[in-house]
C-alpha cells in the first residue's frame, strides 16, 4: 500500500498546482482586463493608459455608458470623420463619437438611446440620416451586405453580468486589446482621440472623378420612372417614427441636429440610370416634412448646393465626402446655415428637384 500511496499523493499535488496556477492565471487575466477595460464594459478610461479607439461597435457602448458629455456625434461611416475638437469649439461642448458603419436607423438609434440613459446632460445629438437607408424595415439593424462590421456580440451591450465571462476571459481581447493598450502605455504613446476614431480618410483610395467612376458602373438607362408606393411610404414613415422621432419626443431637452447626408451627383446618376430619380426626392419630401413635424429637431440638408454634389473631388464614391465636408456640416450647424423649416422647405424641394431632375448625367461619362 504504501508503494502506491506516494505516487498518488503527488499526482494529487500535481493537480492542485496546476488547478491553483490556472485558476491564478485566469484572475490575473480577468483582473487585467477589468483594470484596462479596453472597451469601457466597466469604466471610464483610467488615467495612463492609452487606449486605442479602434473597435467600433465594440467600444461604442461603454463610451455612451461611461463616458462624460454633454453632445454626441453618432451616424454611419458619413459621421465617422467628423472632428469632435471641432464641435466641442462650435458649440462650447464637451464631445463624443459613436458612429456604425453600414448600420441602419435602428441599430444608430439604439446607441443614442443608451447614450441618452448614460447619467449625462446629453444637450444635443448630431447625427446623419442617409438616403439610401430611409426605405429600409424599421427593425432592420444593417445592411444586408453589412461591409464585414458585425454588430458586437450580446454580452458586450446588454447589462447581464453573469455572461461576461466572455468578456473577462477572451483571449483574443487579453492578448490584442489588453495587452496592446498596456504596451503603448508603457512606450508612452497617447490614447487615440475621438477625432481619430473611426475616421476614415487615411484609408481613403482618393478623391475625384476617376476615383468615383471606377466605383461603379451604369448598366443602360431605363425610359420610364418608378413612381413610390404607399407601402414604401409607409416603411420610410414608420422607420423614421420609431428609430428617429420618438426618441426625439422622449427628449423634449435634447436638440437632435440631423442632417441628410448630401451624396454626389454620381449617386443621382445611379438613380436617374434606374428610374428612380423621382423616387428618392419624393421619398426623400416625404422624409423631411414628417421631421420637420417635431419640434425639438433641426434638420438640416445640402442637396440643393451643385457646388457641393457635382463637385467630384469633394467624393471617393458616390455616397462618401472627405472630412472637409463634415467640416463645413459642422460650422453650417452651429451657424444655422442649410437650416430646413417648415417655411422654406417647398423652396428647397424646388431647387433640389430643378438641379437633379434637369441634370446631364451622360455627361458625366
Amino acid at each position: 500500500m504504501k508503494k502506491t500511496d506516494a505516487p498518488a499523493g503527488k499526482e494529487k499535488k500535481w493537480f492542485a498546482a496546476v488547478t491553483l496556477s490556472c485558476l491564478f492565471l485566469f484572475v490575473l487575466c480577468a483582473g487585467l482586463t477589468i483594470f484596462v477595460d479596453p472597451y469601457f464594459h466597466y469604466h471610464a478610461p483610467v488615467e495612463g493608459i492609452s487606449y486605442s479607439l479602434t473597435d467600433g461597435r465594440y467600444q461604442n457602448d461603454g463610451i455612451a455608458r461611461h463616458f462624460k458629455y454633454d453632445t454626441v456625434i453618432t451616424g454611419t461611416s458619413m459621421a465617422e470623420n467628423f472632428k469632435t475638437s471641432e464641435a466641442d469649439v462650435l458649440f462650447n461642448a464637451h464631445t463624443v463619437k459613436i458612429t456604425y458603419r453600414g448600420g441602419l436607423f435602428k441599430e444608430v438609434d439604439q446607441g443614442v438611446k443608451r447614450a441618452l440613459s448614460s447619467g449625462n446632460d446629453v444637450k444635443r445629438v448630431i447625427r446623419s440620416l442617409d438616403y439610401s437607408f430611409l426605405v429600409k424595415d424599421k427593425d432592420q439593424k444593417h445592411d444586408d451586405l453589412d461591409f464585414g462590421h458585425l454588430e458586437p456580440p450580446e454580452f458586450m451591450t446588454n447589462d447581464n453580468p453573469f455572461d461576461d465571462a466572455a468578456y473577462l476571459l477572451n483571449k483574443s481581447i487579453f492578448t490584442e486589446a489588453v495587452a496592446g493598450d498596456l504596451k503603448n502605455s508603457f512606450d508612452g504613446e497617447p490614447s487615440d482621440t475621438f477625432d481619430e476614431y473611426g475616421n476614415w480618410m487615411a484609408e481613403a483610395p482618393g478623391f475625384g472623378k476617376d476615383q468615383v467612376l471606377s466605383t461603379y458602373v451604369i448598366q443602360g438607362r431605363v425610359s420610364e420612372e418608378v413612381p413610390v408606393s404607399e407601402a414604401e411610404l409607409k416603411t420610410v414613415h414608420d422607420n423614421l417614427e420609431q428609430n428617429v422621432i420618438q426618441t426625439a419626443l422622449d427628449n423634449p431637452e435634447t436638440e437632435f441636429y440631423l442632417f441628410i447626408t448630401p451624396y454626389s451627383i454620381y449617386y443621382w446618376d445611379m438613380m436617374d440610370s434606374q428610374g428612380k430619380l423621382k423616387w428618392q426626392l419624393d421619398i426623400e419630401e416625404a422624409a423631411v416634412r414628417q421631421l420637420l413635424e417635431v419640434p425639438n429637431i433641426k434638420l438640416f440638408a445640402w442637396g440643393d448646393r451643385a457646388d457641393i454634389v457635382t463637385n467630384a473631388d469633394n467624393y471617393k464614391d458616390q455616397a462618401h465626402y472627405g472630412d472637409w465636408i463634415n467640416t463645413m456640416i459642422l460650422n453650417d450647424m452651429a451657424a444655422g446655415d442649410s437650416l430646413i423649416t417648415k417655411e422654406n422647405c417647398d423652396g428647397y424641394f424646388e431647387r433640389e428637384r430643378e438641379l437633379y431632375m434637369n441634370f446631364d448625367y451622360e455627361g458625366l461619362h
